[in-house]
């Protein structure tokens, strides 16, 4: 409660700040259109040009014209959401019913364009430099195979790894089930995410309106037709104004993590019903009947984050925040201090991101439980302890890298098809046409990046999520033999923990042995799955 108050008095200090800016800053951008023409030594504003542009007139040609035929192709920009969209679905099939082919494919584009750009790096050194067969310097044309070698290390390791890739694709399969048997989940994280968007964008416009008004704009004289008038401009930040900005800052990135939190809430409690069933959760009980949360999950589960686990998502951003601004310090520092601050700042980042993993399965266990942050994260090590898997605390960077780059690598596509759209429509000139549709094709491959990895995101919170899920279900699965999801509990316990795994002597199966203490020799218990005896 006292971390959802915090974060609700620094909102209502932004929006203090904001209307107060306000007016002057109004005052101080009509000024700058209405009487200046140049800034202090003859910089063009460019308000004429905005306004040439949105008219439609692109007779002054250069960069007006640029200008103007950009702003008619920017609403075709609107066909990259939808290529995203479609792609995005398609996506996902093939990761349901094809995981480990789609998993293989983009593992192994990564491996293809480290070895194409070394190899078209080596051919321009070589077209380019002066070595030749008795003289000049030869090593530096050598340099891009490096990136070739590279390329080939990374085939041979994924040949080695066949089996963790495996294991991935049986990951994503199960986080593809979960989104698929509640896809409202793509309606509730969108609509955190759009709360993220527009608190980013009112602490940016904030920000930008106290900057405006404690300019001071001075322009000596009107402008004429004979002489433009020259304004000079003042800005003067005075103790008030930098414990503004502080507050702004603070609210702007508190809020980001603090709506990454709550969707990551929203997605944990969403996949613990759905791992568990109709079993009860402590989150399930009192004001949120059991049949809510069994009839509609993500409705149930998105009240919560946003009521009675606002206080335990509010402090686990903050945590996050601190953290992640910790070790922006430690990087900065380390830059700057040698080998030595540069050893001491990798050891503080490796204690922060520890810190900011536990938090972030702390918060999972919260929206599994509901206990407090603190209490959920002492639960949520206490189980591992004594199950023996502390190795749980590894992710999953198979599943992030294919992913992640999956996203990018469809994203890339969606630029392409944009582009096309746009180079069809009769808005382009041919003098600007490379730069219009290369500007055009870079936006829209951003906002595919942005729309894909926002799915791509939600199937690793899932997998994460499934992680906490498990370890809170070891203790039942040794009370009646069985867990809950037996093909998540064999793709992490593979993953995570090989030592419990026992291969059935016919081969017909896998069982899971029970943890024991390593001073007492371990006789394996089998758990069956799938039904073996």
């Amino acid at each position: 409660v006292c971390f959802a108050a915090g974060y609700g008095a620094l909102s209502v200090a932004s929006i203090g700040i904001f209307a107060v800016s306000f007016g002057p800053a109004k005052a101080t951008l009509d000024s700058l259109v209405a009487n200046c023409s140049e800034v202090e030594s003859g910089v063009e504003t460019g308000v004429g040009r905005l306004h040439q542009a949105l008219a439609g007139d692109d007779s002054s040609g250069g960069g007006g014209r640029i200008l103007s035929d950009l702003m008619h192709a920017a609403p075709y920009l609107g066909t990259s959401l939808i290529f995203s969209l479609i792609l995005g679905v398609l996506w996902m099939g093939l990761l349901r019913f094809f995981a480990k082919p789609v998993v293989y494919v983009t593992l192994v584009v990564k491996g293809f364009v480290l070895v194409a750009l070394g190899w078209y790096g080596f051919k321009r050194v070589s077209d380019d430099s002066s070595c030749h067969l008795t003289e000049g310097d030869c090593t530096s044309r050598f340099y891009p195979l490096l990136l070739v070698a590279a390329g080939l290390v990374y085939f041979l390791w994924l040949c080695c790894a066949r089996n963790r890739i495996r294991m991935t694709a049986a990951l994503l399969e199960q986080a593809v089930a979960v989104v698929a048997s509640h896809p409202g989940l793509f309606l509730a994280t969108a609509f955190l995410l759009v709360l993220m968007a527009l608190s980013a964008v009112f602490a940016i416009a904030a920000l930008l309106l106290l900057a405006a008004s404690q300019v001071t704009l001075s322009a000596p004289q009107p402008p004429t037709a004979a002489q433009s008038a020259t304004c000079t401009v003042e800005w003067e930040v005075g103790g008030a104004g930098a414990a503004a900005y502080a507050v702004l800052l603070c609210f702007l990135y508190w809020s980001i993590q603090l709506w990454m939190a709550a969707r990551y809430y929203v997605i944990s409690l969403t996949t613990g019903v759905w791992y568990f069933e109709n079993e009860s959760l402590a989150a399930q009980e009192g004001a949120v009947a059991d049949k809510e949360y069994t009839a509609a999950p993500v409705c149930a589960s998105l009240r919560q984050a946003l009521g009675k686990g606002f206080g335990t998502v509010a402090f686990a951003s903050l945590v996050t925040t601190i953290c992640e601004w910790l070790k922006a310090l430690a990087r900065r520092e380390g830059r700057d201090g040698g080998l030595i601050g540069c050893l001491v700042a990798c050891c503080i980042q490796c204690i922060l991101s520890y810190v900011e993993f536990i938090n972030r399965f702390a918060l999972t266990f919260s929206a599994l439980t509901g206990d407090a942050l603190c209490a959920s994260g002492r639960t949520f090590l206490g189980h591992c302890r004594r199950h023996g898997l502390l190795k749980v605390l590894v992710i999953d960077q198979l599943a992030a890298i294919t992913l992640q780059l999956g996203a990018l690598v469809l994203a890339l596509a969606v630029g392409v098809l944009t582009s096309a759209v746009v180079d069809g429509t009769t808005h382009v000139h041919d003098d600007d046409r490379s730069t219009v549709l290369l500007t055009v094709g870079g936006v829209g491959w951003l906002l595919a990046a942005c729309v894909l990895s926002f799915v791509a995101g939600i199937l690793l919170n899932v997998v994460d999520a499934a992680y906490s899920c498990l370890v809170l279900d070891l203790d039942n699965a040794a009370r009646v033999g069985s867990f809950n999801r037996p093909p998540i509990a064999q793709a992490v316990f593979v993953k995570v923990a090989p030592e419990y795994v026992v291969v059935q002597p016919d081969g017909s199966g896998l069982s899971y042995a029970r943890h024991q203490a390593a001073a007492h020799p371990a006789v394996p218990m089998g758990l069956p799955v799938h039904g073996q005896p």
